[in-house]
């Protein structure tokens, strides 16, 4: 049986998310096999790595969430292509 890619929703937080005042500028969501958030993380401009609840959050996907323009956001996999919406 083929292993299904982790799929993720990542987003440059809005400047008046609650968040940004505790240092945090991106968020990314690790999705259900329904597109549904299973847990989120946030990051700041400095950090290089992100792990959620044990999963280690691929660098390419942290790279998707720092292309996003600000209050946007996108489905992205593993490599950080963008992938169709659920």
């Amino acid at each position: 049986m083929k292993k299904r890619k982790q799929r993720y929703f990542v987003m440059h937080l809005p400047h008046d998310e609650p968040a940004r005042q505790q240092g945090f500028v991106f968020e990314i969501q690790i999705l259900d096999s329904r597109g549904r958030s299973e847990i989120e993380g946030y990051i700041g401009y400095e950090e290089a790595t992100l792990e959620i609840a044990g999963h280690e959050v691929p660098g390419a996907v942290l790279a998707a969430a720092r292309r996003q323009p600000e209050g946007k956001g996108d489905y992205v996999d593993e490599e950080g292509r963008t992938i169709v919406p659920f």
